[in-house]
């Protein structure tokens, strides 16, 4: 732990994620991941795996989640600067 100056301890980043970044690594994370097992194992799993029981989606609805997954870690990123 460090000082930052603040008087304040904390892990000397002086940085946070921030509720729209964590999202962003989770949508990534599930879009891109299941795009991958769908290519190689022809299977997806997470909130892309259960939109794709339930309706018919195209093979790259789950890159298309992932780059939405980039955009919103970009956006957080952004915010937090």
């Amino acid at each position: 732990m460090t000082d930052d100056g603040t008087g304040k301890k904390g892990s000397g980043t002086g940085k946070k994620a921030g509720a729209v970044e964590v999202v962003g690594w989770v949508v990534t994370v599930q879009g891109f991941g299941s795009a991958l097992t769908e290519a190689v194992w022809h299977h997806s799993f997470g909130v892309t795996g259960l939109i794709s029981h339930v309706w018919r989606t195209p093979w790259w609805a789950g890159l298309l989640v992932g780059c939405v997954g980039v955009a919103l870690v970009v956006a957080g990123r952004r915010r937090t600067a």
